[in-house]
């Protein structure tokens, strides 16, 4: 891939991102959850329907949120036209999940092939809102779930309405309970399945994630660790442009003397070598992290170089060691899950172990620099001066790592 120098790359920099988003219960008629719903909580005007979805879709799923969220229930994640369009089938699993069409979706041909496509994968399909003379109406076949909009009827139209759909193969649902007589109201009609405030308040969550340049720049320091190829680094930084572009302007800097400038990414990783694009990599990612807390990236750069150094000092492979400490300590900052690291990072066994189950060769030695680290000062005499040497150097390594950096 290649860019001019100082060409600009319009994509978003936003170094972590924060994604909000709640679970709500759908009850049955002894009031115990038998499902829930996902609702994105943010800017919603600041974001299109599809990308509410997957950052419901990527936090619940991918940081593996959901089974602590949801105690192993189906959830039902919110659709409009482009997620239905869209692939966001393929990445959902259907025993997992159900699609919830909202009430904004115009029936079509290609909504009713998708809806059935997805019907026939497995999927659970739920009509939000449902109102007196809803327009969705040929998609009833489709759907194994209704949602009936409470406020929006009043008692003989929700009586019609019930009975209408009462024949259907469907299970209706009451939405938007907030009192008990309302309750009350919709089991008399024969309806046993609710969700409302007055059963259930939606439970916020947050999850802070790493973008997508500092979560490549990661798979980079795996890779330069595992001693990978230029063939397979070069195609871990062009999977980002934004990352590409940012190579470039490293590798162009008055720094390293460019004579000419440096266009594509194969002659910028022969300018700068393996070390230089690690160095590249932890300034990413310093600066990732600078955004969220300021002198985090200090702190994480330094407990891994105390475990790498920890390790010399015992003759233990280091090269592991450091990787690990810095993920382990990513991993907290970031409330991170585990499966993150393990399903996006080319990592040993041994570093499976130690992010995993705090086990293997190299936990010993993050525990540690993390109790170490822990300890006043003047309360550090009881460590051995092994351990001391250790830090100080991890705290030199540091300084003059962060001092290089580009401003």
């Amino acid at each position: 891939m290649t860019f001019l120098p100082g060409h600009s790359c319009a994509v978003s920099d936003v170094r972590y991102q924060t994604v909000n988003f709640a679970r709500q219960a759908i009850v049955d008629e002894q009031l115990r959850p038998i499902a829930y719903e996902l609702l994105f909580r943010g800017e919603r005007a600041a974001v299109s329907g599809v990308s509410m979805t997957h950052s419901v879709y990527h936090t619940a799923f991918l940081d593996g949120a959901i089974g602590e969220l949801t105690t192993c229930h189906p959830v039902f994640i919110n659709c409009d036209t482009d997620c239905l369009l869209g692939e966001i089938t393929s990445k959902l699993s259907p025993d997992k999940s159900g699609l919830e069409i909202l009430e904004t979706v115009e029936t079509s041909l290609e909504i009713f092939d998708a809806i059935t496509k997805a019907k026939r994968d497995g999927f659970m399909i739920s009509l939000d809102d449902w109102v007196p003379g809803d327009a969705r109406t040929s998609l009833l076949p489709l759907a194994t779930h209704v949602k009936l909009d409470l406020p929006a009827f009043d008692d003989n139209t929700l009586r019609e309405c019930v009975s209408s759909l009462r024949p259907l193969p469907i299970i209706l649902i009451a939405e938007k309970i907030e009192t008990e007589q309302q309750l009350l109201k919709v089991r008399s009609l024969g309806i046993t399945h609710f969700q409302g405030y007055f059963l259930d308040h939606p439970q916020v969550t947050v999850r802070r994630r790493l973008n997508s340049s500092s979560t490549i720049c990661l798979r980079l320091l795996s890779l330069l660790t595992a001693s990978g190829s230029q063939r397979d680094l070069i195609d871990c930084i062009e999977t980002d442009p934004v990352l590409c572009h940012k190579l470039l302007r490293f590798v162009n800097s008055a720094s390293h003397g460019a004579r000419s400038p440096i266009q594509s990414t194969q002659a910028a990783l022969a300018r700068v070598g393996t070390e230089g694009l690690r160095r590249f990599a932890l300034e990413v990612l310093s600066r990732a992290t600078a955004e969220y807390s300021p002198n985090a990236f200090v702190s994480i750069l330094t407990t891994a170089r105390f475990v790498q150094e920890l390790c010399i000092a015992d003759a233990v492979d280091s090269a592991e060691a450091f990787l690990g400490g810095m993920l382990s300590e990513l991993q907290c900052l970031f409330n991170l899950q585990i499966c993150e690291f393990l399903d996006m990072l080319p990592l040993s066994r041994q570093l499976h172990l130690l992010l995993r189950e705090n086990d293997g060769p190299y936990a010993p030695y993050l525990t540690v620099a993390r109790d170490y680290q822990q300890v006043q000062a003047p309360h550090r005499d009881q460590w051995s001066p092994q351990i001391h040497r250790a830090y100080l150097k991890a705290c030199m390594w540091t300084d003059l790592s962060i001092s290089r950096f580009s401003v």
